[in-house]
């Protein structure tokens, strides 16, 4: 990518910017106020007024289809600040602003981070194309609180990446305590043997539920009534792999079999990207994270489009190469993102569309969900394969398969010395 003149970038984010603002009020001002078919923000609000209320939080009526409310008590307790906003209409507002604004801010973080310049184009560019994806319109149309947890998933990389133990443990624990989809990516310190911020995670997940349950009336109805909905597969509106074989009337035990089929791509995957922990870790930690995260999407018993939003940080890798940030070897930075399935990936999982050709009309009623359901599909695939053949060009380039983890070897315990 050639480089641009001072002049031309400040042209441009004169250009740019301005467009990323009128795109920002129009999602957090008037579209969180043109209630959306689903409303996530009237369902989170409603369950925290009845826990300030002091009245069962977990009560209701869960064969309905219409937004439950699936948070834990520590999730409830963590939420709670919310009611200072007053109104649930000016709540509405607010918390549509905070999620934006956290947006923008995880993007340029996450920019900067992999190594973008404070002053470059690029950054108001990314803004202006996320805001008109599906995941960022939805997050801010439904008014729900993934905005605010992309922005914890930023933080968490770059401190880990800064090895600020502590802090990554806080952030990554309320990501858990909110969302425990999050708790897969308490692999990456595990991998780096940051145990302190493992620790400090769990302990503030506990943390907020110990403190929780005394406040809430009936607590316990989120173990017996809302865990074992969770379990279920529900066959509307849902774009996870076993959500679209049950909608397909699919046996339990062929959505099992395209369950490990996949599970077997994350594991492959998940195990050659583990050659690049100590030689490229911006590299491994955001391209591991959204392995992780899609895994998680794709296989679980519940997935939304807009969940997509939580790939941003791997699916930016692809600017690496193309900014000219090299390796420790002196190659361009790696990606997994620099091929046409992973654009075909991307395009699935963010292109903001409706795919319904007339009213009431089936299959692309049914397109409309199962859409990301194929894009998370295919990212596996396209990040097992991209993992593969950078394995094989590292081989061939002279580092030995089991160079790559020599790492490990600091695992082994030292060996005692014997005496004569």
């Amino acid at each position: 990518m050639p480089r641009l003149s001072p002049k031309l970038a400040r042209a441009l984010c004169a250009f740019l910017w301005p467009i990323a603002i009128v795109e920002f009020i129009n999602r957090a001002w008037f579209l969180s106020q043109n209630l959306a078919s689903t409303d996530d923000f009237t369902t989170v609000w409603s369950a925290v007024d009845r826990f300030m209320s002091g009245v069962p939080v977990y009560s209701e009526n869960y064969v309905a289809t219409d937004p439950h409310y699936l948070y834990s008590p520590g999730a409830t307790l963590l939420l709670s600040p919310m009611m200072a906003f007053g109104s649930i209409d000016t709540g509405r507002l607010i918390f549509a602003f905070i999620q934006a604004a956290a947006i923008v801010l995880a993007i340029v973080v996450v920019l900067r981070w992999l190594g973008v310049a404070a002053s470059s184009p690029i950054i108001p560019g990314v803004v202006v194309i996320a805001f008109l994806t599906e995941p960022v319109t939805n997050t801010i149309d439904f008014t729900n609180v993934n905005g605010s947890l992309l922005l914890a998933l930023v933080l968490y990389l770059v401190l880990l990446d800064r090895r600020q133990n502590l802090l990554a443990g806080l952030i990554i624990g309320l990501a858990i305590a909110i969302k425990p989809v999050f708790l897969p990516l308490l692999f990456l310190p595990f991998m780096r043997k940051q145990f302190s911020t493992i620790a400090v995670g769990i302990a503030v997940v506990v943390a907020a539920n110990l403190a929780a349950w005394p406040l809430m009336v009936q607590p316990e109805d989120y173990l017996a009534i809302t865990i074992p909905y969770l379990g279920i597969v529900r066959d509307y509106a849902n774009a996870s792999l076993p959500g679209q074989l049950v909608w397909l009337g699919a046996h339990p035990t062929l959505i099992l079999l395209w369950q490990l089929f996949f599970a077997v791509f994350v594991m492959i995957a998940l195990v050659l990207l583990l050659r690049w922990l100590d030689r490229d870790e911006k590299f491994w930690l955001a391209t591991t994270s959204g392995l992780l995260l899609t895994g998680a999407f794709f296989l679980s018993s519940l997935g939304q489009q807009y969940y997509s939003l939580m790939l941003l940080p791997m699916v930016l890798t692809i600017l690496r190469p193309l900014i000219g940030v090299k390796d420790d070897d002196g190659n361009p930075a790696p990606t997994v993102m620099l091929s046409w399935p992973a654009g075909l990936a991307t395009v699935l999982l963010f292109f903001y569309a409706s795919w319904v050709i007339a009213p009431r009309h089936i299959l692309s009623e049914w397109f409309t969900i199962a859409i990301a359901c194929f894009g998370w599909g295919l990212l596996i695939l396209v990040i097992a394969g991209a993992a593969v053949r950078m394995t094989i060009m590292d081989v061939r380039s002279g580092r030995s398969f089991a160079s790559g983890y020599r790492w490990i070897q600091t695992w082994k315990p030292r060996a005692t010395a014997t005496q004569e």
